[in-house]
């Protein structure tokens, strides 16, 4: 890359590391590539290594992104200088030979350490190690370095030099002489050694999308010897050998690939290594043609009109862990254009073809090379479910299924569709470490839900999550976690449109019942009865001894439970059944037809389901299927969101739910909220991004839906919740209640969370009590301030970056905290919209609102201003507050976003701040009420200094 010559002494540091590392790695031969404009830095560059015969005209390779260098030239060695390009390391999926990165930081123009961060730990995950050879800069609240004193003048150098180096699993010749370069074209450089003996690594290696991998026998005839060694391990895969080069390439299983990457190698095979009879070769692919469905199934002639023309298709997806096609059944409906799919079960592929035809249809998704997936818009898949399904061992990413999700990542980095639609079991959110709870702000992720979404945030792409029961749209009861995903460029527009789809009620819905799935022809249905063993083993079974037989027979005015992919064989303990015919006293339960369970999942009567030879696989197939008709609900509105198809929002799965119980209201302006009006803080109308978990809220979203209806307060659950275990236990001893002394075996890990809720759960029903006081809601305004300061202070606020001013632990799309800005000696030639001159502004202009509404506000000490975009944080305490706090708010939003605190046990002030100034006391419980629209907050606050006295919840302005 291209070499800054203005900088001697950063020139010098990274040559004396280039020299010393390719001395220390057996003299590996380097090859330097450039991408930068500045010719005369590059010619500097490479005299430097003269002695190593490196022409000039090899270094004028032209490419517009990072990676595109590392494959067109495929370096060893890389250096970095492009003056704030060297973060677009973390953009690079694969690099290939490269052995070693030198690179000059420039705080200049990555200010921020969170880039650093992300690049370093970009580097390590792909097994370099990362050594900084300078010092950091002072950071900011921010994060931001602080490169200029408080007059404005650079605190010294403001660049930092790193080194990333790392051992490949490939052969390296041991003489430096043998090494010769020759440029074969203008954009291709090709280096030859001459054969030396070699010395072999054998270390960790990361392989892109879930580990593969393959042993290459250079010669055919030690290929019987290689295999009779190997086959006892069990390690190859059944499908044979394939043709490499001279040689032939013996494919490893899923598992043997992920230790074989992980640097664990048995002894046996370890010996042909080092001997040269075999190579292992990490990623190696069979490739996609060895893939493509052959089978002899077609799709039946009355299926032929069904199929979307090109002309017709509004966009292109692809389909993995396709299954028989019930994701393809729900894109095709919104007009959606099917490029490729790929399912590796032999019958479901059958069955996929029989209903779509095998124009497109592929197997095994590891054995695809990356550029064989074609362009898309959306992706889709149902990665395999059970690594995390509750009936099944929960072996999440240990399991080999489970890391197949790598391979989405794959194809998301590689292709960049617009966005992508994932399906999974619900609880996938709770494995290792995650726990449920019935309000989504209180339920905890465990670790394989952080990873994953940490993986396709990564990729480039903002994530939305939701638990949705399908019984809204089929007459089954069947939750299941469903993820979208829009990439970064596109997420913000996108994100104001996107809705999680909505049903109807079931009081509107009567037809959605099991009733009206089932076949009404007795003589169809009588095959399917129990046979007399079975009823027995039935009426023997746990379930229904233990009094659960109604719910072992479906109700057909209800719904039925989840149907499984083991519906058949689990028919003694689980399988719910359908009630003996009331007109033939004979007759036994019955399991459902697959006709019937067809119906359940929402497929169509022409689809195809199951094998021939063996019609139980028909269960098999629908209880892995997703129901079509909510995947074409949801992808319609993703679809709409990303500009991908018109929008027609006139359908009734997207209409907002009606709204529920009014709250009640005095005539004296005093509000009840022990009945909060909407409840839970769960948006059912809006997108949930989950990155991390619900505390995120709404990040992405700039204007977004309120969780409660305008000036409604949050359910009184949540508000006692910001108070801690002591001040829940006094408040109930105020109140008269009994507070239990907890046992000494109780005092484990999650104690605390599970002794605050016991005590929330008690408070709330001491609330409850009619013998408790009323808790009301007390309404004021804030001191006005003049109009022409908020609309100025206003313009600035919107000017602000709130994309880089996101933080996780804040509900809100944007969130910082300013400091006293330093005095400027001369006036710096920064542009309007330069963060730094619009962050000075933002604190000018606030400080002058305070200052000029009175005295006492005037001479208010504050050591920071916490400034907000829509907020929707719950109650809380501000614990770094060390006195009461001075709050306004603007923006164009509707009635509602009071600042409310809870000023005693029965009294809750609510405060208008639009256009206003108020006095609260931050460290007493306080939230925001409900809002729609655009608010940014103001908040005035002492972090330092001695802690005043709780006097009041609220003072005067």
């Amino acid at each position: 890359s291209s070499f800054s010559s203005s900088s001697s002494s950063s020139s010098s540091a990274c040559v004396h590391l280039i020299n010393k590392a390719v001395s220390e790695d057996f003299d590996l031969r380097p090859l330097f590539v450039h991408s930068g404009t500045n010719a005369p830095s590059r010619l500097y560059f490479s005299s430097l290594f003269d002695n190593r015969r490196h022409c000039d005209d090899a270094l004028t390779v032209q490419c517009t992104t990072m990676q595109e260098l590392i494959n067109t030239s495929n370096p060893t060695v890389i250096k970095v200088d492009a003056e704030g390009g060297e973060r677009f390391l973390a953009h690079v999926r694969d690099f290939r030979s490269v052995r070693l990165i030198v690179a000059e930081w420039d705080w200049t123009h990555n200010r921020r350490k969170q880039d650093w961060e992300h690049v370093s730990a970009h580097l390590k995950l792909h097994g370099f190690i990362v050594e900084v050879k300078g010092r950091f800069p002072e950071f900011d609240e921010n994060g931001n370095a602080e490169l200029c004193d408080k007059n404005g003048k650079k605190r010294g150098n403001t660049g930092m030099i790193f080194s990333a180096k790392r051992s490949l699993s490939i052969d390296v010749a041991t003489s430096p002489s043998a090494a010769t370069t020759t440029a074969a074209t203008a954009s291709t450089a090709t280096v030859a050694a001459a054969p030396t003996k070699r010395r072999r690594m054998v270390v960790p290696t990361v392989v892109d999308g879930c580990p593969v991998g393959a042993l290459i026998i250079p010669k055919r005839e030690d290929l019987k010897r290689v295999f009779e060694t190997c086959r006892p391990l069990g390690l190859f895969q059944s499908k044979g050998a394939t043709p490499y080069g001279d040689g032939m390439a013996l494919h490893l299983k899923l598992e043997a690939a992920a230790e074989f990457c992980a640097g664990s190698i048995p002894a046996s095979i370890q010996a042909l290594l080092d001997e040269g009879t075999a190579e292992f070769m990490p990623g190696l692919r069979r490739g996609a043609a060895s893939q493509r469905y052959r089978g002899s199934a077609r799709r039946p002639a009355d299926e032929g009109t069904r199929r979307l023309q090109d002309s017709k298709a509004q966009f292109t997806f692809i389909d993995l862990f396709a299954g028989i096609g019930g994701f393809r059944r729900g894109l095709e409906a919104i007009q959606g254009r099917c490029v490729l799919s790929s399912e590796i079960d032999v019958d479901c592929q059958e069955t996929y073809a029989m209903n779509f035809g095998g124009d497109h249809l592929f197997g095994d998704i590891t054995a695809i090379e990356t550029q064989d997936f074609p362009a898309h818009d959306i992706l889709t898949a149902g990665f395999p479910c059970q690594p995390f399904a509750r009936r099944g061992e929960r072996g999440g990413f240990e399991d080999s299924r489970g890391g197949l999700f790598m391979d989405i990542v794959r194809i998301l980095r590689a292709r960049q569709p617009s966005g992508f639609l994932l399906e999974n079991v619900w609880n996938l959110q709770f494995i290792d470490g995650g726990t449920w709870h019935e309000d989504e702000d209180k339920r905890t992720y465990g670790d394989v839900y952080t990873f994953i979404v940490e993986k396709l945030e990564v990729s480039g792409y903002q994530v939305c999550s939701k638990i949705i029961n399908a019984r809204g749209w089929v007459p089954q009861d069947r939750k299941r976690i469903y993820m979208v995903g829009f990439r970064n460029d596109l997420a913000q527009a996108a994100l104001e449109k996107f809705r999680w789809p909505i049903p109807l009620p079931e009081e509107r819905n009567v037809q959605n019942t099991v009733a009206s799935i089932l076949e009404i022809d007795l003589e169809e249905t009588r095959s399917f009865e129990l046979t007399e063993r079975q009823w027995d083993a039935v009426q023997r079974s746990s379930t229904w001894q233990s009094g659960r037989s109604n719910h072992r027979i479906v109700n057909p005015n209800g719904v039925a439970s989840t149907l499984t992919a083991s519906y058949k064989t689990s028919f003694a303990n689980l399988a719910q059944l359908v009630a003996p015919h009331p007109g033939d006293p004979t007759s036994r339960p019955r399991f459902f037809t697959p006709r019937e369970c067809k119906r359940l999942m929402g497929f169509g009567e022409t689809h195809v389901v199951g094998n021939p030879n063996s019609p139980n696989r028909a269960y098999h197939q629908l209880g892995n299927a997703v129901c079509p008709p909510l995947i074409e609900a949801i992808a319609k509105q993703l679809a709409e969101s990303l500009g991908l198809r018109a929008d027609t929002t006139a359908d009734a799965s997207s209409r907002r739910a009606p709204d529920v119980d009014d709250m009640d209201v005095d005539d004296d302006a005093e509000e009840h909220i022990d009945e909060p009006g909407n409840g839970g803080k769960e948006d059912l109308d809006g997108a949930t991004p989950s990155t991390r978990g619900s505390d995120q809220g709404q990040h992405q979203q700039e204007a977004s839906p309120p969780l409660y209806r305008a000036c409604d307060q949050p359910p009184l659950k949540a508000q006692l919740e910001a108070l801690t275990i002591e001040q829940l236990a006094h408040r109930l001893q105020d109140m008269g209640q009994p507070v239990r002394a907890p046992a000494s075996e109780e005092f484990i890990r999650g104690f605390k969370v599970s002794r605050k809720n016991e005590l929330l759960n008690q408070l709330c029903e001491a609330y409850a009590s009619p013998e408790s006081p009323r808790r009301v809601v007390q309404r004021s305004q804030g001191a006005l301030l003049p109009p022409d300061g908020i609309q100025s202070l206003l313009v600035e606020l919107r000017r602000m970056d709130w994309k880089e001013n996101v933080r996780p632990q804040v509900d809100a799309s944007g969130y910082c905290v300013l400091k006293r800005p330093y005095e400027l000696t001369t006036q710096p030639r920064w542009k309007v919209d330069d963060p730094r001159s619009v962050r000075r502004r933002v604190w000018e202009k606030s400080e002058a609102l305070l200052r000029g509404v009175s005295d006492k506000a005037a001479n208010f000490c504050f050591t920071a201003i916490a400034v907000s975009k829509n907020f929707r944080g719950s109650p809380h305490v501000d614990k770094n507050d060390r006195g009461p706090q001075y709050a306004l708010s603007l923006g164009d939003f509707d009635a509602g976003g009071e600042l409310c605190v809870e000023e005693s046990p029965f009294v809750v002030r609510a405060i208008e701040t639009k256009g206003r100034l108020a006095c609260i006391d931050g460290r007493l419980p306080h939230w925001v009420s409900g809002y729609s629209g655009e608010r940014y907050s103001i908040i005035f606050y002492r972090s330092t200094g001695n802690e005043d006295d709780i006097v009041s919840a609220i003072h005067d302005v």
